[in-house]
């Protein structure tokens, strides 16, 4: 029956809902408001419980504060160092062991060319030695003797000249003597026409004879008077060849002679450049210290043969100073500061050191070089080419212009890099632009204010209550 009922309602609702079904969508929305409303109305009332909101603990990092960076220094003590055979060799004695005193230029330890000891550089320098010695013992007598021969030249040039006034006084007394041969010529000549006019029958004919003989005799002697007066003339002449030939031979003699004495000077000099070379390369086979040191270590032994390179000895400078060296690129050696000093960290012990020197220029490729200066009193805790641990501050001066703040401070996108910062309790994002990268910092070159309190945590975002973690 119940059944039968519940048919006839269904199928009445569903014709309904064909024949009506915007109005049934209606009424069934409205049915289902009412009943919300009637729930809410007659449900207990529950209490509204309001919850705290969350405050997160943060670590921050101040701006103003002087970033740092660890790196690793490299010891330099100039003053060990590591004598070396410079030529090939036999060990023929050594001079010095572990723990002695040296002074600068002691010789070390001597080399020989053979066993039996015979060292060829030492004759070579023997050799040289002699050669300089008899240049320069007998180039004293050697000058002495150039100017003598100078003078001898001199003295010949003036004897010609003398020679040339002798000859010149000497020509008036020619010329007086021809004048008077030429007056007997002239005499004959008259008298033996006077005879061939008055010749008749041939009675003058043996007085003109003798009158020619006389005159063919004084005629020849007027020739060799004349011919001499010519030669006395030309020899006499200051103008003439003779003259200019003295000359010529004593110039020519005199700069022959300078240059036999600057060949004496140059000779000695050579000879001294021979010796010297000589004596550097016997001191190949007698290494000697370079400076008052202690014996660290002996590396040969008596009878051993070495060649170029092999180690000999170890020497620590008695005054040895140490450095240490940082090498960085420019833009951050130009950021180490000079004011803050920089924590050296020797055998556990914290050394505050200053830069000594930071090169303007590049010095391993393309890095500067930051020098520190280790006082001696660390000598023994370092070691040559050893590293030590080093934080370095940057800033050009103690309060900064331009502020550093940790890498991982930095959020970054495609367009634009952000921090947090503290204001009011809360984090605040910030748009900063970067700079130049310092170890785990990073310069900030816009965005950030003095005193600012940046937020290291990651997990914090913008709006977020926090509160700074001591």
């Amino acid at each position: 029956m119940i059944k039968e009922k519940g048919r006839k309602i269904y199928f009445k609702v569903k014709d309904f809902v064909k024949a009506k079904p915007l109005t049934s969508f209606f009424a069934v929305l409205l049915l289902l408001l009412a009943l919300m409303f009637a729930g809410n109305f007659l449900s207990p009332q529950k209490e509204t419980i309001q919850k705290p909101e969350l405050i997160k603990n943060v670590r921050i990092y101040k701006v103003g504060k002087n970033p740092t960076i660890t790196l690793q220094a490299k010891i330099e003590k100039s003053g060990v160092i590591k004598i070396t055979a410079l030529a090939p060799g036999v060990i023929q004695s050594i001079n010095f062991y572990e723990g002695d005193k040296v002074n600068k230029g002691q010789i070390l330890i001597n080399m020989s060319s053979n066993y039996q000891g015979g060292s060829v550089p030492s004759i070579q320098r023997q050799l040289a030695q002699k050669q300089y010695q008899n240049a320069k013992d007998t180039l004293d007598a050697q000058k002495d003797l150039i100017n003598t021969q100078k003078t001898l030249a001199e003295k010949s040039e003036e004897n010609l000249g003398q020679i040339r006034k002798i000859t010149d006084q000497s020509l008036q007394e020619t010329r007086d003597l021809i004048n008077l041969n030429q007056s007997i010529v002239d005499t004959l000549s008259q008298n033996q026409t006077t005879l061939e006019q008055s010749n008749t029958g041939g009675v003058n004919d043996a007085a003109i004879l003798q009158i020619k003989s006389q005159k063919a005799a004084v005629q020849a002697g007027l020739n060799q008077l004349r011919n001499g007066l010519r030669q006395a003339e030309f020899q006499a002449s200051g103008d003439k060849p003779p003259a200019e030939l003295g000359k010529l031979q004593k110039d020519i003699a005199l700069k022959q002679l300078d240059l036999q004495k600057k060949a004496l000077d140059l000779g000695l000099e050579v000879n001294r450049l021979q010796l010297v070379l000589a004596q550097i390369s016997e001191a190949l086979y007698f290494p000697a210290s370079p400076f008052g040191a202690t014996v660290q270590r002996v590396h040969v032994k008596e009878g051993q043969a070495v060649n170029p390179g092999t180690p000999l000895m170890t020497l620590s400078a008695t005054d040895d100073p140490i450095t240490a060296v940082i090498n960085l690129p420019q833009n951050l050696a130009g950021s180490v500061s000079t004011v803050l000093p920089t924590t050296l960290y020797i055998n556990d012990q914290e050394v505050q050191i200053n830069p000594h020197f930071i090169s303007t220029e590049a010095t391993e490729g393309m890095l500067h070089s930051i020098i520190y200066m280790i006082p001696d009193k660390f000598s023994k805790d370092l070691t040559e080419n050893g590293y030590i641990k080093a934080d370095i501050p940057a800033g050009l001066q103690a309060e900064q212009s331009v502020p550093f703040v940790p890498l991982d401070s930095v959020y970054q996108n495609a367009n634009e890099s952000i921090v947090l910062v503290v204001a009011n309790d809360r984090a605040e994002s910030r748009i900063i632009k970067l700079g130049n990268v310092f170890g785990q910092f990073v310069e900030i070159k816009s965005g950030l204010s003095k005193d600012d309190r940046i937020i290291l945590n990651r997990n914090i975002l913008a709006g977020d209550k926090v509160s700074i973690q001591e």
